[in-house]
């Protein structure tokens, strides 16, 4: 019968932690502008009016805090 040792399950757990610093950013920052946009269709929808929007800010997103600046 095979199992999984000590050192498989750390590597596992190496891995999904890994995978997890490495994408969860993007989709936060995908989740963010994807809300971003919903509220502009629902303003511009309401009013029938074309929203054009600059958002200008700094937004901590991302592995130890660093900074992804969507432009």
């Amino acid at each position: 019968m095979s199992g999984l040792t000590g050192g498989d399950i750390i590597s596992l757990l190496f891995w999904i932690l890994f995978f997890y610093l490495l994408f969860h950013p993007q989709a936060q920052i995908k989740s963010l502008q994807s809300t971003r946009l919903k509220l502009i269709k629902k303003i511009e929808d309401k009013y029938r009016w074309r929203v054009i929007t600059m958002i200008h800010r700094q937004e901590r997103i991302g592995f130890l805090g660093f900074l992804f600046i969507d432009i």
